[in-house]
């Protein structure tokens, strides 16, 4: 039996983390699968009717504009030293950066993000306007309008930038996205997820549109395009756990390639070995390929890092109801359960009492 077969055989599935969302009873099963996204803060239903219908665009790859840039050996060592917390020698080794090169534009948008004080916005405003005045490109002076916009605290003066420059060059991927990121923060994803396919169509987009686009498409249901987004996204940032957790949860989601969750999440693993989260999404990534003990090894894990987090007792009571035919642990583990939170009471005290009658009638 594959892991696909299995899935659809399971009685009862291990739900995602839920730390952060709502239950659900799912048609299939007793258990809804909801996921809770790294890379987003708002709670998404992934059960939706004809969710994962989309089969997405065709995406670009990416071009390796920006990852010359981010690779500069002196743009790399100005991200050590932000590592280490020595910002001020950070942005010393910027400025000297865009000093001989005006044009890196992932310098210079890191210097306007590291401005703190008004002298330091003053020197950059009067650098980038100098730049978006200038005879140069029109890429040139778009690009570098639109980092004059992170400079400003004012939505409207932002606004007017970002339009500003895209009406000097409509193609300018680095306006389109920050647009994509100030639609984001303005709770408008699908507007957001335009700008980032528009940024990634333009060609030399910033690594963060692909980063963007996973966390609108995902807001938006399209999860073909999230997934495709996603992988993308762990090539270019793969010392980030986010995207290999989210591309696994995205996976593990569909209910149809539980295996290459599985991957996924492991990968997040190495990352963040101690991610309670990571380790719970992964045990139910395991469970649905019907390996059971390493499932079992995996949930145990989380509970020895937090003993009290109501999500790992509440997967392990599941499984060991399911899947590890001990029905008295079960019982304990959703008491348990129910002393450290009143989510989903009514459905885990019902649980409670069929798994009691099984017990005295010695099933």
């Amino acid at each position: 039996m594959t892991c696909e077969e299995r899935t659809e055989s399971s009685s009862r599935t291990l739900p995602f983390s839920t730390s952060t969302i709502l239950a659900s009873r799912c048609p299939t099963s007793s258990l809804c699968r909801f996921a809770r996204f790294a890379s987003l803060s708002l709670v998404i239903l992934l059960h939706l009717a004809g969710a994962c219908a989309d089969t997405g665009p065709t995406l670009p790859e990416p071009d390796g504009v920006w990852s010359r840039m981010t690779e500069d050996s002196d743009f790399g060592r100005a991200l050590e030293l932000l590592a280490q917390k020595q910002t001020d020698e950070a942005k010393d080794a910027l400025r000297r950066l865009v000093a001989r090169d005006p044009e890196h534009w992932a310098a210079q948008l890191k210097l306007a993000r590291l401005a703190a004080s008004p002298e330091e916005k003053e020197s950059l405003r009067g650098s980038l306007a100098h730049l978006a005045d200038s005879p140069r490109s029109a890429d040139v002076r778009a690009n570098a309008l639109a980092i004059l916009s992170v400079l400003e605290e004012n939505a409207e003066a932002k606004d007017a930038l970002l339009a500003k420059a895209l009406s000097i060059d409509e193609g300018s991927s680095l306006a389109h996205t920050l647009k994509g990121a100030l639609e984001e923060e303005r709770g408008r994803s699908d507007r957001a997820l335009d700008d980032y396919m528009a940024a990634l169509a333009a060609g030399g987009a910033p690594h963060e549109a692909w980063f963007g686009l996973a966390r609108a498409a995902i807001a938006e249901h399209r999860l073909k395009l999230a997934e495709k987004a996603l992988a993308v996204s762990e090539r270019l940032a793969p010392e980030d756990p986010r995207w290999s957790y989210d591309l696994g949860t995205l996976l593990l989601s569909e209910g149809k390639r539980p295996a290459r969750a599985v991957t996924a999440l492991e990968r997040a693993r190495k990352l963040q070995p101690r991610d309670v989260d990571t380790l719970l999404n992964l045990g139910a990534a395991y469970l649905a390929c019907g390996k059971t003990r390493r499932a079992l090894k995996v949930l145990e894990e989380a509970r020895r890092i937090d003993p009290d987090d109501p999500d790992t007792l509440y997967n392990l009571a599941v499984f060991y109801a399911d899947h590890g035919g001990d029905r008295k642990k079960a019982i304990r583990l959703f008491k348990e359960y129910l002393e450290k939170t009143d989510s989903n009471r009514l459905r885990v005290e019902n649980w409670i009492r069929e798994l009691e009658e099984e017990v005295r009638d010695g099933g």
